[in-house]
């Protein structure tokens, strides 16, 4: 199983780094954001989503990595990209782990099936591949 224990923001102007022990760039940035404007207390009685709404129209995603005022994140490598796709049967998007996924028409061929799949929060895109593994005569 791959396993992302934790993600690390850095300050591009500074060489600051901070790690994080989940894998959601956007709630690493809410938290920088609240320590610098000295929000801290309000941002720890937050629920998940109102942290993600506290910080969401400040975060930039570039070819590379998430990014916020200077601080940047790095999208996981492609092999964890594809590992924890893998292991979430599809659910996640692999660059930002959101659920927020929807696939085009499964085109099948003669030994596969491939389907175009999307990501509506970081507008990722990549392309399914299904194989037969197994068959079920009735």
């Amino acid at each position: 199983m791959t396993e992302v224990n934790c993600m690390t923001a850095t300050n591009l102007a500074t060489g600051e780094q901070a790690t994080f022990s989940h894998q959601d760039p956007r709630m690493a940035f809410s938290y920088i954001y609240a320590q610098a404007t000295n929000q801290l207390t309000h941002w720890a009685c937050m629920s998940d989503g109102a942290k993600l709404d506290f910080i969401a129209d400040r975060v930039r995603i570039g070819e590379r990595s998430w990014g916020f005022g200077d601080w940047a994140i790095p999208f996981f490598d492609e092999n964890t990209q594809k590992g924890i796709y893998l292991e979430t049967g599809g659910q996640k998007c692999p660059r930002c782990q959101s659920m927020q996924i929807e696939g085009g028409k499964v085109e099948i061929g003669s030994k596969k099936a491939t389907q175009k799949v999307w990501c509506n929060d970081c507008d990722a895109t990549w392309t399914d591949y299904h194989t037969m593994s197994n068959v079920e005569i009735g």
